[in-house]
């Protein structure tokens, strides 16, 4: 049976294969809004994530309102799916790795190119989701029902 530092080595590293997650926030009718994010696990593992977004999109005026947040990863051939639960805030400025925000700013750049050529990085906000719940299904390891980790190293920091 995999134990729950087996399950957090494998979340994260589905996350950097993946890199591209489903990350959906609830906007001000309570209504779920999904949208395909770059994302990167902290170096410590899958408890805080880290995002990019132009300041004005509608992701950052939801969080706002409500810092909900989940989270979906696979990679192809999907017999593997991490969902992570947790709340977001956005920050005014950076605080990744140069990698981490390299990586970031790659992905984003399709989606906010205007925004892009301010070399400040003060025209992007940090989104930073902190996770208290993990969930894990991997019929090849033998989970076909969610094996589940509450996480709780940010639990004080955000209310939990």
């Amino acid at each position: 049976m995999i134990d729950n530092q087996e399950v957090l080595d494998l979340a994260s590293k589905l996350i950097d294969e993946a890199f591209v997650g489903v990350m959906t926030t609830v906007d001000e009718h309570y209504a779920p809004v999904s949208r395909l994010m770059g994302a990167v696990a902290d170096e410590d593992g899958p408890h805080r994530l880290f995002s990019l977004s132009a300041k004005d999109t509608r992701k950052v005026q939801h969080l706002e309102q409500n810092p909900a947040v989940c989270w979906l990863f696979g990679v192809p051939p999907y017999d593997t799916s991490i969902m992570l639960r947790g709340v977001a805030k956005r920050l005014e400025t950076p605080i990744v790795p140069q990698p981490t925000w390299d990586r970031l700013a790659d992905w984003a750049k399709p989606y906010a190119a205007n925004v892009l050529t301010d070399d400040s990085h003060y025209a992007f906000s940090v989104i930073v989701s902190n996770i208290h719940t993990l969930e894990l299904i991997c019929p090849k390891l033998g989970i076909k029902s969610p094996h589940i980790i509450k996480l709780d190293k940010f639990a004080e920091e955000d209310g939990e």
